[in-house]
């Protein structure tokens, strides 16, 4: 994930107050940096929200620019079609069914 201020000037105000939630996230120990944090940006009013995060190589939790609300470590997704270009990958474990581009559900604030 990134967090950038594409326009530096006084006329926009400090990238800020964006929200990561619902994803489903599987990473291994190449990962070295979660989030890059570009200039003039503010990280710390970012919400992440619900994410599972699943390290495939250890027990390593995300380091994140601001504190994670009922976020989910260490469930094994048991992904299927994960290595299948252009198929929908989804989560056998149930307990991850609610997380991931699988399950995203438009609300009518996002309209």
């Amino acid at each position: 994930m990134r967090i950038l201020q594409e326009q530096p000037t006084d006329k926009f105000k400090p990238c800020q107050q964006g929200t990561f939630e619902d994803n489903l996230i599987v990473f291994d120990r190449r990962v070295k940096t979660f989030v890059n944090v570009g200039p003039n940006t503010k990280p710390e009013t970012f919400s992440f929200r619900q994410n599972a995060w699943f390290c495939s190589d250890g027990n390593r939790r995300p380091s994140l620019p601001s504190k994670e609300i009922k976020g989910i470590y260490q469930i094994d997704p048991e992904l299927e079609n994960a290595e299948i270009p252009d198929l929908k990958v989804r989560s056998k474990n149930p307990r991850l069914r609610k997380v991931g581009a699988h399950a995203f559900k438009m609300k009518d604030a996002d309209i």
